[in-house]
């Protein structure tokens, strides 16, 4: 889930439970802790209380449920797209592939033990979380009741934005890192797939992909 959002409200919007019970998977949604609810996307040692939690979670669905372990994936949206780069970073190992959507980023340093899939959505006009990098503070206070938030010490925050550039700095060149960071050729190529999206793809190892929206 997103920042302030919490487990009920991603799982009405992202509707994976209707999904499950149609396609025949195990739909689990996380809660975080704070207030307002959030993860914590920075630390990526044992310290880390929601990286255990993560893996505590993952132990009690894999031991009751019947589960394919090796198809076992994590999606996150927002702050919650920040916890599963975090989670491709630490835990590769558990998890096939992960689906970012609005929020990628690739943690330093980020030793996976294997090569991990990825799908990816931003879109250019996004108002919190900038496509070409930064954080829209005054909007993102303006929504949290004017408290505040700690942003990945990675990203400079701004309150203002530019034209998007497609092949420019923040999103766009976080998922070239990951392609090249999973073997694949830096150079990508888009597709339209309609008026108002693109997909961009990369040329990688059979065992991979890098898929961004």
């Amino acid at each position: 889930h997103g920042l302030a959002e919490g487990a009920a409200l991603h799982a009405q919007t992202s509707m994976f439970g209707t999904l499950g019970q149609k396609d025949g998977f195990v739909a689990v949604f996380p809660n975080g802790t704070g207030s307002p609810v959030q993860w914590n996307t920075t630390d990526q040692a044992g310290t880390n209380p929601d990286l255990e939690f993560v893996t505590a979670l993952l132990a009690q669905v894999e031991s009751t449920q019947c589960i394919d372990t090796s198809r076992v994936y994590a999606s996150g949206f927002s702050d919650g797209s920040y916890m599963v780069s975090l989670l491709a970073c630490t835990m590769s190992t558990h998890f096939a592939a992960i689906g970012a959507v609005s929020g990628l980023l690739l943690d330093k340093p980020c030793h996976t033990a294997r090569l991990v899939p990825i799908i990816t959505f931003h879109g250019t006009a996004d108002p919190i979380l900038y496509f070409n990098g930064g954080i829209g503070t005054a909007l993102l206070h303006g929504l949290l009741g004017g408290s505040g938030t700690t942003a990945p010490s990675s990203t400079s925050t701004t309150t203002t934005t530019q034209p998007a550039k497609l092949h420019g700095p923040g999103v766009p060149a976080t998922v070239q890192s990951w392609a090249v960071k999973n073997g694949c050729s830096p150079k990508s190529t888009d597709r339209k797939v309609s008026s108002q999206v693109t997909l961009r793809t990369y040329k990688c190892p059979a065992t991979t992909s890098v898929e961004f929206y």
